[in-house]
């Protein structure tokens, strides 16, 4: 027995959740344990759907007819990269705070259940994007910052601006603390009026950045494109680089100036305000 999913409850319901699956984890069905996963993951969807983030990549994953995710139980890790199986996307995911053996599951900014999920639910919606040429997926290219590569970058860019439009703590990087079971925060806190909360204008330092980074996430034909960056880009959310990509393009030029010079007249264009801009990424390697 498993359940299924779409957004809007309409074909294709290509999210299945199977609690009875023993590949990583093998769930009590005399305790309904297997039930209770499907269920308690079913309701992480719907929240996931409550926020504009969310929905823009279920709407996502709902458009790609072809292909289906099936996520299933695992009690070591609570993220993991999704595993093809033929023509599925397998999801290892917990829903519990311990693990089968009783030990602590990861703790931190952008890992709580929901936000583990959907950080997983990127990397298939840009899987299944790139079906029919795998080669496109994995994104090795090197990040700084601690993403390790495009993919993680892109995966960890969005649940962010999730987690913002939900009012919670935004993650640094894809870095881990195995010793303390944890990931770092993007923000530090500072107290205001006698209140803890993110001081934001960190979040200000990380579209500069990686600006090239982002304008790759608009430009390439492949993984996301055009559609799903400006429906992103047009969420209203306090942490959007996105949105601070398209607000940076759009700043007038300086005007030119013409300058005279001993010998002739020379025009002199002002450089483009803002940081200095490379030529991005043009795709996967």
């Amino acid at each position: 027995m498993s359940a299924s999913y779409s957004i809007d409850d309409t074909a294709p319901r290509n999210i299945v959740i199977d609690g009875s699956d023993p590949s990583f984890l093998r769930l009590d069905a005399a305790r309904s344990e297997d039930t209770a996963f499907e269920q308690r993951v079913l309701g992480l969807l719907r929240r996931i759907d409550n926020f504009g983030t969310g929905r823009i990549i279920l709407s996502g994953i709902h458009g790609m007819t072809a292909q289906s995710i099936t996520i299933i139980p695992t009690g070591l890790v609570t993220e993991s990269a999704a595993i093809r199986r033929g023509n599925i996307l397998a999801v290892r995911f917990t829903t519990a705070s311990t693990d089968g053996y009783g030990n602590r599951v990861g703790n931190g900014s952008g890992i709580s259940p929901d936000e583990a999920l959907l950080h997983e639910l990127v990397h298939c919606l840009r899987r299944m994007r790139t079906w029919s040429c795998p080669s496109n997926y994995l994104d090795n290219s090197s990040v700084s910052d601690g993403f390790d590569n495009v993919e993680e970058f892109y995966a960890i860019l969005i649940t962010n601006i999730y987690s913002s439009e939900s009012g919670r703590t935004l993650r640094r990087d894809h870095s881990y603390d195995r010793v303390t079971n944890s990931t770092a925060p993007l923000l530090p806190m500072i107290e205001v009026a006698g209140m803890t909360i993110p001081d934001m204008r960190y979040a200000d330092s990380f579209f500069p950045r990686h600006r090239d980074t982002i304008e790759l996430m608009r430009t390439e034909d492949f993984g996301f494109g055009g559609l799903l960056f400006n429906q992103l880009t047009n969420l209203p959310t306090s942490f959007n680089p996105l949105r601070q990509l398209i607000a940076f393009e759009s700043q007038p030029r300086p005007a030119a100036s013409s300058v005279r010079a001993d010998r002739g007249t020379a025009t002199l264009t002002a450089p483009r305000s803002g940081a200095a801009r490379t030529t991005p990424r043009r795709g996967r390697q």
